[in-house]
């Protein structure tokens, strides 16, 4: 017998994430010889795979965040099937002239051990990144909306077996006299 390993990220429900390691035992017999045996097909092994993206599932302020729209023009980060959300929609012209930090969370689970995962972020503004209440990622730089950074996740406690909790503080700077749409506040992410 041949046994193959294929690190798998599969949905469970809404805002919860499955991560899990599952191995495929086949007959040496069927690798024998696939070539001269007319009758040979190969095992088929499709690892499902499933991501975390920005969407209405994260929670902020106590319910569902919302997407943001119209999306600002220098908003010119692009992450695929992620949305720009924030935790209203417009922004209150007060959170715009005077700032404002909200922070995001959802909750997933791994089983089996992962080797790695990939995050790709973009905030207006600056944003700072947990898992479990330890730091992963932040960036303070003021301009995480016109592309995303990428951060690879390897070997950390943040990949071990259990029900995790991802969070994102996210401030949008203050602009004097301004409002939601002159100085909009969002989040973009995807967990993969």
């Amino acid at each position: 017998m041949n046994t193959i390993y294929v690190r798998t990220l599969s949905a469970i429900q809404a805002g919860m994430l499955m991560l899990s390691i599952v191995s495929f035992s086949i007959p040496t017999a069927a690798l024998a010889d696939p070539v001269n045996d007319s009758n040979f097909h190969p095992p088929v092994v499709t690892a499902p795979s499933c991501t975390i993206v920005s969407d209405t599932a994260d929670q902020v302020d106590g319910h569902g965040a919302v997407p943001v729209s119209p999306i600002h023009p220098y908003w010119t980060a692009s992450i695929p099937d992620a949305t720009w959300v924030w935790s209203e929609n417009p922004l209150e012209p007060a959170s715009a002239t005077d700032g404002v930090s909200k922070t995001f969370t959802k909750t997933y689970t791994i089983t089996g051990q992962a080797a790695d995962a990939d995050l790709q972020i973009a905030a207006d503004n600056t944003y700072n990144v947990m898992i479990d209440g330890l730091p992963l990622a932040s960036d303070p730089s003021g301009d995480n909306f016109s592309s995303a950074d990428s951060i690879h996740i390897i070997h950390t406690p943040f990949l071990t077996p259990g029900t995790h909790t991802i969070s994102f503080t996210v401030d949008n700077a203050p602009v004097a006299g301004s409002d939601g749409l002159s100085n909009p506040a969002g989040l973009l992410y995807k967990l993969t």
